[in-house]
């Protein structure tokens, strides 16, 4: 146990431990206000509130809870002092729900936005809001990586999947994504930055991909964090490493200012933001040149490329190993096996001679051995060239 609690290194376990701590009493109190029991959910709520003060859903619990007993006056006052530490801290104004529910107690019901009394946050797993892209194809030889990094969420917000271009990292992180929309009340968002080459635009990139629209003037980085306040989800920030700083920026006043939110990204280079997780993908497994076909079918590079050119590929194994071992064979594998999937039967010669060794060489050039040659591989591409993963 730490001399001290507040230590730096304990922060993102606290925030995590208390974001879940809220999600469970708001459940208890809507289970509670059902039984009527509005005086246990009051006693429950305040002392959450009062650690985050700007913690809407936990405020409306409260304000309709008050009301229920008779309180009316008590609970206009939790949306005043609400109103004014929204003021002083990001200039703006409560949620139009917490507005609503206000209006709704000056005129004499406890009813929401909605005209209904707030659902529980809780649903059924599989059926959260998202706008991940839909899967094409299965996911190859990944299976140990997403469990690994499925239990690495339990335990961080913010979870970075690092490697060069063209390792998977935004396969694995969608996929990673789409089996948790049901653990995020208010979704999974996935946030493509492989277009943006400007970093103040940022802040209204990420507020599109979540419909979200934020103020003409002032800043728009407050803004968003506001608006951001009283949810629980997860944004996914796709290619970040052409905008490491702004991308720092804008998760560490997220993560700082919105316990309920989760970010999982995507970047050739760490975030470098208090308590990231780096998560370097590991390169699929090569199989060595004596490889039989079954030791084949069992590798997960040489199930990558085969499985979309087993059709055209009549060679005996041995030969099949080849197209995998020169270079690292994960990217060059994966993207000859694409070119049979769209040439079709009718350049299966081709193919072939495309993938004899020295045709290879020519055209693909030697293998990147030095650290110098490989970031002069990245910053050109990542001026003109979106690398997939």
């Amino acid at each position: 146990m730490p001399e001290d609690r507040h230590e730096a290194w304990a922060q993102p376990h606290r925030d995590v431990l208390r974001g879940r701590r809220t999600e469970l009493a708001l459940a208890a109190a809507a289970a509670a206000g059902e039984q009527c029991r509005h005086r246990h959910v009051v006693e429950m709520l305040l002392p959450i509130l009062a650690e985050d003060e700007l913690d809407e859903p936990v405020a409306r619990a409260l304000m309709r809870a008050l009301a229920a007993e008779g309180r009316r006056s008590e609970a206009l006052m939790v949306f005043e002092r609400l109103r004014d530490e929204i003021g002083r801290e990001y200039g703006g104004l409560p949620d139009p729900r917490t507005r609503r529910l206000y209006r709704d107690l000056l005129a004499g019901s406890a009813e929401d936005a909605d005209g209904v009394l707030e659902p529980s946050p809780s649903r059924e797993p599989g059926s959260g809001l998202h706008n991940l892209p839909v899967a094409v194809s299965a996911l190859i030889g990944r299976g140990d990586e997403l469990e690994e990094t499925a239990a690495v969420l339990e335990q961080t917000r913010l979870l970075t999947i690092t490697g060069p271009g063209g390792a998977g990292k935004t396969r694995l992180a969608t996929e990673l994504a789409r089996r948790r929309p049901g653990r995020h009340p208010d979704g999974v968002w996935l946030v493509e930055l492989a277009v943006l080459s400007r970093g103040d635009l940022l802040a209204h990139q990420v507020a599109g991909a979540l419909g979200l629209t934020l103020p003409e003037r002032g800043a728009p980085l407050p803004a968003l964090v506001r608006q951001l306040g009283g949810r629980r989800l997860m944004l996914v920030l796709d290619n970040c490493e052409h905008l490491v700083d702004p991308c720092a920026r804008l998760v560490h006043e997220v993560l700082r200012r919105c316990r309920g939110v989760v970010v999982l990204a995507t970047s050739r280079e760490p975030l470098r933001v208090d308590g990231e997780v780096a998560w370097r993908i590991p390169s699929l497994a090569v199989p060595g040149p004596g490889a039989t076909a079954r030791q084949l079918s069992r590798v997960a590079a040489a199930r990558h490329g085969s499985a979309r050119s087993v059709a055209l590929d009549h060679r005996p194994a041995d030969q099949r190993a080849q197209t995998f071992a020169p270079s690292g064979g994960l990217r060059r594998a994966g993207r000859l096996g694409a070119a049979n999937r769209k040439c079709g039967p009718a350049r299966a010669d081709l193919v072939h001679y495309l993938r004899q060794s020295d045709v290879r060489a020519r055209l693909l050039g030697p293998p990147l051995t030095s650290a110098a040659q490989r970031a002069d591989v990245g910053v050109t591409r990542g001026r003109g060239e979106r690398a997939p993963g």
